[in-house]
């Protein structure tokens, strides 16, 4: 699916996560279980080729996958999320 994985520094533990991110480093491409997959969070500034790409993707590999879209609000700095899927 997606090539690198990223975690995030210890000071967001709590958070309990991993990131994914397109590249072209074919030595890091991982496969994993389609059970090890809660949810997937799309970005705000996400692009919208970018999200089109990733739920297609999610819908044929992981279909049980929960798909969310985060928004932020730049006035009050919160933080939502909308299910799309």
């Amino acid at each position: 699916m997606m090539k690198v994985v990223h975690s995030l520094p210890d000071i967001y533990i709590e958070e309990n996560e991993y990131r994914f991110a397109k590249s072209n480093l074919i030595d890091k491409q991982i496969k994993l279980p389609e059970k090890c997959y809660k949810e997937i969070i799309l970005g705000n500034f996400m692009s919208k080729a970018d999200k089109e790409l990733v739920i297609n993707i999610a819908k044929q590999s992981l279909p049980n996958c929960r798909i969310l879209q985060q928004r932020v609000d730049l006035n009050t700095e919160e933080i939502t999320f909308i299910d799309l899927i």
